[in-house]
């Protein structure tokens, strides 16, 4: 997974995945507690740094399942719990959610948690044990990466449910427009209260390595949203000349949000944004690669259509080098790379260069 660490490492954690998916039925049909469902958890976040997306889709659902069965997406006022408890629960329910949400939007696969079937609280933004809190760069504040990647988490879940659930294909033209311009407000609200230090669409102010790899994830996941959201958009670009005598049915009467006309420019933009941000990954941390790799290779294919869009696009060229940019990244791998289906890819996008 890495040679960043000796072999043997790589090797004792797999030993320790294996010895955990021996127990899984009985994690999954014997037992209702907290710590079954971190054991879940725990083993979908060792699998999100693998090729095969599979396992952990499926140990994030029977996560979800089983923090069902305890309650954990419900209130903890009933269950006489102390605030600690109600605290962890919540994060244990949150940490589900947002990877629940996270592989959701980008799979394009219904969830496993409803919104509408929950109630649990979002975790504390100060907590007293100060879990999730991270120092701004003057060191005289701080911010809840937590808190702030839970709210996220939300907006995630409406833009699937808005925009490509079943439900949503049976909007008009005119409500599908209103509901891009609402989830395109929602996402840069949740932008705008971030700390300048970390806000996506700024530089990143951050000189502890493992910290910096958390904000490149909320730099990322926030730039695949806003494309997510827009590309519906782009794809109705004939919207834009009929706006003019009012003739998209189900249009409302409030002021649309003007971003909806630019959707093709932020989408562009986004992906240029994306590639930038490889030069923080490690060089050689495969697990670290494999869980962003979907970021970057979403990211060449938006340039990619651009080019081909717009030809005579002066960036076109600097373009192409992020596009190399990609390849170059995807050729980490190395050995790794060739039972995962990495090499086609990177011969795929050397041919479309070429």
């Amino acid at each position: 997974m890495s040679n960043l660490v000796p072999q043997e490492e790589d090797e004792k954690a797999w030993g320790y995945l294996k010895n955990a998916l021996g127990v899984f039925p009985e994690l999954t049909m014997r037992n209702t507690d907290l710590l079954s469902v971190q054991a879940l958890l725990g083993m979908a976040l060792f699998m999100q740094g693998t090729p095969n997306p599979q396992p952990t889709f499926l140990l994030i659902a029977a996560a979800m399942r089983l923090a069902h069965s305890i309650g954990l997406h419900k209130r903890g006022t009933g269950f006489n719990l102390n605030p600690i408890e109600i605290e962890q629960r919540k994060r244990v329910f949150w940490i589900a959610y947002m990877l629940d949400k996270d592989l959701c939007l980008r799979a394009g696969r219904p969830p496993a948690q409803d919104d509408d079937d929950m109630n649990v609280e979002l975790p504390d933004a100060d907590p007293e044990d100060n879990i999730g809190n991270i120092p701004l760069a003057d060191g005289k504040g701080k911010m809840n990466l937590f808190r702030v990647m839970c709210e996220f988490a939300t907006i995630e879940s409406e833009v699937y449910k808005r925009l490509y659930s079943v439900q949503a294909t049976k909007q008009s033209d005119g409500e599908l427009l209103n509901t891009i311009g609402e989830l395109d407000q929602k996402l840069e609200d949740w932008k705008d209260r971030i700390p300048i230090d970390y806000r996506p669409e700024h530089e990143i102010k951050a000189s502890h390595t493992p910290l910096i790899l958390h904000v490149v994830m909320v730099h990322l996941t926030y730039y695949n949203c806003l494309t997510t959201i827009h590309r519906m958009s782009v794809h109705h670009g004939y919207w834009t000349s009929r706006l003019s005598n009012y003739a998209i049915q189900g249009l409302n009467a409030k002021p649309l949000n003007p971003r909806v006309f630019s959707s093709a420019a932020l989408c562009t933009a986004a992906a240029r944004a994306s590639v930038s941000l490889l030069k923080y990954v490690p060089q050689g941390d495969f697990s670290c690669v494999w869980l962003i790799l979907y970021f970057p290779v979403s990211a060449l294919v938006t340039l990619f259509g651009n080019i081909l869009q717009n030809p005579l696009d002066p960036r076109a060229k600097s373009d192409t080098r992020l596009m190399n940019m990609v390849v170059t990244f995807l050729s980490m791998l190395g050995q790794e790379a060739e039972q995962g289906g990495v090499i086609g890819c990177s011969e795929s996008v050397q041919s479309l260069r070429e």
